[in-house]
């Protein structure tokens, strides 16, 4: 939500004009908000396209936030238990990565980065905003997606520069220094986080390669195309992948003896048990072997969907795979090793992304 009862900030964007904010102070206006986002998901969450909703736009940080999320989240999930459910950072990423780490339901904490409006954005060029966004950004955003266990988009951001930030009237290079700090931002949000959103689509009237997504598009600031190229080699030809898993399982963890349903070796798992072994104790290394082989099917499951220029890829692995380590569990029965599956899977997904390219 963008305009909750009476504005979660002082922004126009929340809907008002006086730029006093009146959500938080007011008791009916909180539950006319959460009515509103019950609303939404009993309507949205049975839409299968629908990745989610995000409770509201940038609120302003206050004691009564946190309380407000965990209250109409536990509504909002008597409604749907697994329906994503994304909460904005209120400019606090510190904060509420942790948070969203701590809940054990599907709910992803987003983040907007933009390097324009202060004071010490405008002294730095884009070159000296692409080097920063490479080093303390990177290693920053790093450790928020660990402490949120992915979840966690960057909801908001842009090629915009402050004009200072430009360092020139030329328009090559003011480009030149868009394109820099746009593309380090893109490699950045693409190794770690789960995912992200440009802000904005088009302006009103205009030209601007800052925060027009179409013009950043026409002045190659940005590439007309996202993600990993599509590899037709191993999208087209099923045998081929075949033949790779059984090259990278035979690599990861030696195969010996004889070959499963899936041509894998029975004894597959030898290098996993080797490791484990001399640790001491029981273990049930046949499921590694299982989360390996699932893991390397759901990597193709997604490259492969629809035909395109570039590949899909999965998102929020951690929340794919606490339902693919249940479906496991109900069909091979609990157990205090379901970790190996876990484990297998990771190995198995990685090793496939790996062979893809």
């Amino acid at each position: 939500l963008h305009a909750a009862a009476g504005g979660q900030n002082h922004n126009s964007h929340c809907g008002i004009s006086h730029g006093r904010v009146h959500m938080w102070d007011s008791d009916a206006n909180l539950q006319s908000t959460s009515i509103a986002l019950q609303f939404l998901v009993r309507n949205l969450s049975p839409i299968p396209n629908c990745v989610g909703v995000e409770l509201l736009n940038e609120p302003a940080n206050n004691e009564k936030v946190q309380a407000w999320y965990e209250k109409t989240i536990a509504c909002l999930r008597r409604i749907s238990p697994d329906f994503p459910i994304y909460i904005s950072d209120a400019w606090d990423l510190n904060w509420y990565s942790t948070k969203c780490g701590e809940r054990p339901d599907f709910v992803i904490v987003d983040h907007h980065l933009y390097r324009s409006f202060t004071e010490e954005d405008r002294q730095k060029s884009g070159d000296e905003h692409a080097a920063e966004i490479r080093t303390s950004t990177k290693g920053w955003l790093a450790e928020m997606s660990k402490r949120a266990r992915g979840n966690l988009i960057i909801g908001e951001w842009s090629a915009a520069l402050h004009l200072d930030s430009l360092r020139s009237d030329d328009p090559g290079e003011q480009d030149r220094q868009r394109r820099v700090f746009a593309q380090a931002q893109l490699e950045v949000f693409e190794e770690h986080t789960a995912g992200w959103f440009f802000w904005t689509y088009k302006k009103e009237k205009g030209w601007d390669a800052g925060w027009s997504f179409r013009n950043v598009i026409q002045a190659e600031i940005l590439p007309k195309s996202f993600g990993r190229k599509r590899n037709p080699k191993l999208v087209d030809d099923e045998g081929k992948r075949d033949a790779k898993l059984e090259q990278a399982l035979g690599e990861l963890i030696g195969i010996k003896g004889g070959q499963t349903e899936h041509g894998i070796g029975t004894d597959s798992t030898e290098q996993h048990r080797a490791y484990w072994t001399p640790k001491g104790g029981n273990y049930e290394f046949w499921r590694f072997k299982e989360g390996f082989l699932q893991g390397w099917k759901d990597a193709f499951m997604f490259v492969t969907f629809p035909k395109g220029s570039t590949s899909s890829e999965l998102g929020f692995r951690g929340e794919w795979l606490k339902r693919r380590t249940a479906r496991h569990a109900r069909d091979c029965g609990s157990s205090e090793f379901l970790w190996e599956f876990e484990h297998g899977f990771n190995e198995g997904y990685e090793a496939a992304m790996s062979v893809y390219g």
